[in-house]
């Protein structure tokens, strides 16, 4: 799974972040927008607020990880638990969309890519 920032001029993609089976994310994802496999979908800001509080209210223990972005059992699709390698995931989440919300959307699309 993949974010990718496309530059609206030029179409250029740029891969931004890559997550190992993070089945949460692509939950989030498919809960949300119609993903086929491979599955694409424009990110807008909402998303990426909704996704920043979301992951806010896991790392502060706020709420346990299955209310907030719950695992999503599928093939190939890596751990089923919320330990080490999930709460991993989360922080890098974190950081990652800290940096995609200063983009400036409206030069560039964010684009969630998935393919399993």
């Amino acid at each position: 799974m993949y974010f990718y920032v496309e530059d609206k001029m030029t179409k250029t993609e740029i891969m931004f972040a890559y997550y190992r089976k993070f089945n949460a994310l692509y939950g989030y994802f498919c809960n949300k927008y119609t993903m086929d496999n491979p599955g694409r979908a424009i990110v807008n800001f909402e998303d990426l607020e909704e996704l920043y509080r979301l992951c806010q209210m896991i790392l502060k223990q706020e709420k346990h990880p299955s209310e907030c972005l719950p695992i999503m059992f599928g093939p190939f699709f890596g751990s089923y638990d919320y330990g080490d390698i999930y709460q991993s995931y989360i922080l890098q989440l974190h950081y990652d969309l800290i940096r995609l919300m200063e983009i400036d959307l409206l030069k560039y699309n964010i684009y969630f890519y998935a393919d399993y």
